[in-house]
């Protein structure tokens, strides 16, 4: 792995807590939420508060010292309004009240404290295309500690402010981009569910901490949405109630893997419940998926908690009181509730006196959640823990600012350079237009507070166009639209103008989405550029000058008509966050050569007429399954300012027979630098079902089983060894279950486009062989 981290990760890892261990506490107070801090509350709860006793035996102790009503108190989060600060608590046993719920999808979401402000990362699309595992842990380590000194210091939520930083978070969202007009495709990872699975679980690994030898958990990871939730309001329906027959194929192969890799590789305490009803069953009142599959199946023993308000919307089993909904979704295994009118908080207590839940499912809950806050340190010494020590010294700090510069850097792909038309030159004569020339809280995506100290939020936010003019010594702007939306074309003439005459010789065209045409909410409903941004596109690429288009957007955009142009390079950005616009400068002028590959597929601009948005199969959607037109560019693909080959290291068999899912099947691949300047290279490693008579139909085309980011200098080489145990080349029946099938298989090793190498494989086994049953 590559990016500053490979060589070092392991080392850094073992690092942290030393570090944290010398970091000097600032703070005269407990952090939020904290118990047992004072001799009286110790007094409350000895048991309870004992930090030599197990963490069953500490809870037990405070479980039987409480009343119905004290329990239902800690089952609910009260969110911002008319908030009481003993919500979450049990004051008269001394438990202080604490807010579940602060979003971390790439980053903290919180205000500044005085001069430092959370780092705000790129969204998870762009993260997951810089398919970098060990970046995805740094990340999610800099994020819990930020989340801990905001927790340490006191710090509140801008929409919130009665609402501290807590110790927990939700997040990472590892939804699958099923179809690209989905509005939270801003917030999410890949279409693929194999690599959605690897950086949740290395997010989580980082943020969490479990195994870093300390007795605390760092913090407490919740992995979202659970499950099969990929729609906000198209074609008439509304997440709200949204009720969709989904086959367990899909659940088992595209909608589950990814939380299954949370739960098993990431070891992730929590889960959000979304508001999708499946088959006739609202998520959060699932005992099928819920306490079944995560629980029994995966030996998830986290929390739950609903999406806010989901048990209250109106879908196929909709109570007609909230006693019932809070039962439902207690008995699946859901532990807090989130949204109003807060069903736990209203109903819960009489559920259980109507006999419509019992006490003790109630306390199993219980357990839970407050099992989490003492593995947390909530409830132990405050000076002997190395977490509470984490201050303002760590808030946006210059190493975390040059990680969201890394990953920025690494995120963003070079999807068509024709005429070499890229990098910049710093001397030529250069027009800037677009609408995002001038973006800055919109290269931050969504989800999150403050990013700059003081009233104006966005200040500190460098804009793509002073990051180019610090770069090139002559450059001219125009916006070309007055906003995002571009609901008129007005200014479309200027821009041509200003990029016209044969004195301009390059032009950088800053175009895309904001989070007024996607988000939580809203759907798109189609992928073009909004308003009269193509226009503005064309008569730019009219002028036939050389011509850079940067995308920036968190769903894909289809431009057509780029793919196209002679005389074009196109460039994903993203929305790359609080050092996007440094990034995408150096990226374009050849400062980096850090470029990465496609987590999801460019369609065509005609995807929208051909799929309905609210079918919720994957047949004929995404790289496994699409059947239509050609895509404008590839899941996978990506270019680079240098060249690579790929070659098998001898002795290398040209097949390889397999006759059980464990047998382990070594690739060694060489990657060469074979251009003049140093570069990243992302190696994808995937399985092709070739001729598979016993198979499920249909075939995907392939799938991801692996992958590999390297760093080169011109010239150089290196060795990546793959290992393959045999269940990557399970395919998912109808049953939702994962079989072995005899048949003729491949191993197929791709830079995105370009030269492959392909390994045959025949699986000997006479009938299918069972990896895994769904249940």
């Amino acid at each position: 792995e590559y990016g500053g981290f490979a060589s070092e990760s392991m080392l850094l890892r073992g690092l942290h807590l030393l570090q944290l261990l010398l970091l000097p506490t600032v703070q005269s107070m407990a952090p939020f939420g904290y118990g047992c801090t004072t001799p009286t509350e110790r007094a409350m709860a000895p048991m309870f508060c004992d930090a030599s006793l197990g963490v069953e035996e500490r809870v037990e102790s405070l479980v039987k010292l409480m009343t119905l009503e004290e329990k239902v108190n800690l089952t609910w989060i009260s969110g911002c309004t008319n908030q009481d600060p003993t919500d979450g608590g049990v004051p008269r046993l001394g438990i202080p009240g604490y807010t579940w719920g602060v979003e971390i999808l790439h980053g903290a979401q919180s205000m500044c404290h005085g001069q430092a402000c959370p780092t705000i990362f790129p969204v998870l699309a762009s993260v997951a295309a810089g398919w970098n595992r060990s970046a995805w842990w740094e990340m999610g380590s800099v994020i819990s500690t930020e989340m801990r000194a905001l927790n340490n210091l006191h710090v509140g939520r801008a929409d919130c402010t009665q609402s501290m930083v807590g110790i927990n978070g939700w997040g990472p969202n590892v939804n699958i981009v099923r179809d690209p007009r989905w509005g939270r495709n801003i917030e999410v990872p890949s279409e693929d569910p194999y690599t959605a699975g690897e950086l949740g679980a290395s997010m989580i690994q980082g943020l969490q901490q479990t195994n870093s030898g300390s007795k605390w958990v760092k913090l407490l990871a919740s992995i979202k949405h659970f499950s099969a939730y990929s729609m906000e309001d198209s074609d008439g329906e509304n997440r709200m109630g949204f009720n969709p027959t989904i086959s367990l194929r899909d659940m088992a192969e595209s909608y589950l893997p990814a939380f299954q890799a949370a739960i098993v590789q990431g070891g992730v305490l929590g889960m959000m419940c979304s508001y999708t009803s499946v088959n006739g069953t609202a998520f959060c009142e699932s005992e099928t998926w819920i306490k079944e599959w995560a629980r029994t199946k995966h030996g998830f023993q986290g929390n739950v908690v609903t999406d806010c308000g989901a048990l209250n919307m109106p879908g196929p089993e909709a109570k007609m009181d909230l006693a019932h909904n809070a039962a439902a979704a207690l008995r699946a295994g859901a532990d807090l509730n989130c949204g109003q009118p807060w069903a736990y908080k209203q109903g819960l207590a009489k559920a259980v006196n109507q006999s419509l839940v019992s006490v003790s499912e109630l306390d199993e809950s219980v357990r839970r959640s407050l099992s989490l806050r003492v593995k947390a340190g909530m409830f132990d010494p405050v000076e002997a823990q190395p977490y509470t020590k984490i201050n303002l010294t760590s808030l946006g700090s210059r190493g975390h600012r040059q990680l969201a510069y890394e990953l920025a850097s690494q995120g963003m792909v070079l999807l068509q350079n024709n005429q070499q038309v890229l990098p910049l030159s710093g001397t030529k004569q250069t027009t800037v237009i677009g609408p995002h020339s001038l973006s800055t809280r919109a290269l931050l995506g969504s989800y999150f507070d403050q990013a700059c100290p003081g009233k104006n939020q966005w200040d500190c936010v460098q804009t793509p166009l002073a990051a180019l003019k610090a770069k090139i010594q002559h450059v001219r702007f125009s916006a070309g639209c007055f906003d995002i939306g571009c609901s008129n074309g007005s200014l479309i003439e200027a821009a041509v103008e200003a990029a016209s005459g044969h004195q301009v010789e390059q032009v950088v065209l800053l175009v895309g989405n904001d989070q007024d045409q996607e988000g939580e909410g809203h759907d798109r409903t189609n992928t073009t550029l909004p308003g009269f941004q193509q226009e503005l596109v064309d008569a730019v690429l009219g002028l036939n000058k050389s011509t850079v288009v940067v995308l920036l957007n968190g769903g894909i955009v289809s431009v057509d008509s780029v793919k196209r142009a002679a005389h074009a390079a196109v460039v994903e950005a993203w929305y790359p966050g609080i050092e996007g616009g440094a990034a995408l400068a150096d990226a374009l002028m050849g400062v980096t050569n850090s470029w990465g590959k496609l987590p999801v597929t460019v369609y065509s601009s005609s995807f929208s007429r051909q799929i309905r948005m609210v079918s919720m199969s994957f047949l004929d959607r995404t790289y496994k399954y699409w059947r239509g037109p050609q895509p404008l560019w590839q899941f996978g693909h990506g270019l680079s300012y240098t060249s690579f080959s790929l070659d098998w290291i001898a002795p290398s068999p040209p097949s390889l027979n397999l006759s059980s899912p464990t047998t382990v099947m070594t690739l060694t691949i060489r990657i060469s630098n074979t251009g003049t300047r140093h570069g990243d290279e992302v190696l994808l490693l995937y399985h092709q079902p070739v001729h598979v008579p016993a198979g499920p139909a249909p075939l995907p085309a392939k799938q991801l089983v692996d992958f590999a980011r390297v760093s080169l200098s011109a010239g150089e080489s290196t060795t990546q060894v793959f290992r393959v145990p045999g269940s990557k080349l399970g395919l998912v029946d109808s049953m939702g279950d994962r079989w072995l099938y005899p048949g003729s298989h491949a191993l197929v090793a791709s830079r995105g486009h370009g030269h492959l190498l392909r390994k045959s494989v025949t699986v000997t086994a006479p009938a299918p062989i069972l990896i895994e049953k769904l249940f």
